[in-house]
Formats: structure tokens, C-alpha cells, sequence
């Protein structure tokens, strides 16, 4: 009944190179189902493959830290070699029911600096209405060289999302995290695109 009133949704499509089943695609949702130190558990990979066994085309996953120092509690990350193989077993259950998935490379905007949870910005600014601030705290200022450092930390996690044969990537900086307001530089989100790009192969599905 569901597939003859919507027929366009369960017809092949494709994007770029990317082919899919059809055109239902799961949206990166939180669910805190991480590990310590952002590891994928049994918990994770069992809700994502009960998604791809429910017959979704796309899935991309929640937002992922791109280092286990930008993270927040129970949150995904992609920052760490040592993380592959868990993302492994996410990649195999989805494409296990034909299903195609990417990833959602986020930074938070809150960072674990020695153990204590750091909200960092363009500038010292409090702004509650964009969730800067919210700890109590302006936030720290990022210089240049850090805001270097996190479009590097991108740029890895993007190639390890490749190792592992993720379909593609999406990246997000909330609140315009790493961007410096009135700079002469191109944005950072063009620079995390670049960097990202260059670790990762041409047919790898980017926004």
C-alpha cells in the first residue's frame, strides 16, 4: 500500500557516484550511545543496523567528533586510529542489507582539555541565543594555529571515514565555531572542505 501511494521514494537513485536503493535516507541523529573516548559499542552498531535492515537507502550517522580531545560525553568520534575497526562493523551490517552509509563529521564546540569540558570560539563572546556561553563561561578564543589544528583534525577524520569505506562525509561547526568574524581568509568551512577533500578519493560524496 505505502510503496504503491509513494513509488518515487523506493525507486534507485544516485548521488554522484554513490548508487542507492532508493531515496529514504536517515538523517544524523544523536543518541549518546557512544563509548568511553567516542569507541562504537554494541549499542551503536545494533541501532544502525536495525536501520539498514529496515530497509533505509542512506544512512548517515550522527555527528562524530573529528578528535577524541573535540568530543563530548558518549559522542561518536572518528579521531583516532584506533577507532577504525569499530566503524568497520558499522559499515559491514549497513551494506549487509544493501544499504549506503556516511557519516557526519561535528565539531560541538565543546573540547575535553585535560579533563575539563572547554567551550571554544571565534571570539570570548557569550551568545545564548547560539549557544555560546552556555557553560557559565565566555569562550575560549581560538587563535589561528588552533583554528589550524581542528581543519587538520577534519581533514583525518575524513580520511579515516574513507578507510572504512563510508560512502561519503557531511561536516558541521556549530555556531560558526572555528570562523573568525570579518576575516580577510576564506571561511573555515571552505578550508575544512579542502583539506578534507584532498585525504579523501574523487568519487567520495561530500557536503
Amino acid at each position: 500500500m505505502i510503496a504503491a501511494r509513494f513509488k518515487k521514494i523506493f525507486e534507485p537513485t544516485r548521488i554522484g557516484q554513490m548508487q542507492l536503493k532508493n531515496r529514504i535516507v536517515m538523517p544524523p541523529t544523536g543518541t549518546n550511545y557512544a563509548e568511553k573516548g567516542g569507541a562504537i559499542g554494541q549499542r551503536t552498531l545494533d541501532y544502525y543496523e536495525a536501520r539498514a535492515r529496515g530497509g533505509v537507502g542512506l544512512i548517515i550517522v550522527e555527528g562524530s567528533a573529528p578528535d577524541p580531545q573535540r568530543t563530548v560525553l558518549y559522542q561518536a568520534s572518528l579521531g583516532d586510529d584506533n577507532l577504525i575497526p569499530r566503524w568497520q562493523k558499522v559499515t559491514d551490517a549497513a551494506h549487509k542489507y544493501d544499504a549506503r552509509i556516511a557519516i557526519q563529521i561535528m565539531h560541538s564546540t565543546i573540547e575535553n582539555w585535560d579533563g575539563k569540558a572547554v567551550q571554544v570560539g571565534p571570539s570570548p563572546v557569550i551568545v545564548p541565543a547560539r549557544f555560546m556561553g552556555t557553560p557559565g563561561n565566555p569562550p575560549h578564543e581560538l587563535t589561528e594555529q588552533e583554528i589550524a589544528e581542528r581543519i587538520g583534525s577534519f581533514a583525518a577524520a575524513a580520511r579515516r571515514a574513507r578507510l572504512r569505506a563510508l560512502m561519503g562525509w557531511r561536516f558541521t561547526v556549530l555556531t560558526s565555531t572555528l570562523s573568525p568574524p570579518f576575516s580577510p581568509q576564506p571561511p573555515t568551512s571552505a578550508k575544512i572542505s579542502t583539506a578534507a577533500q584532498s585525504r579523501t578519493r574523487q568519487d567520495f560524496w561530500w557536503r
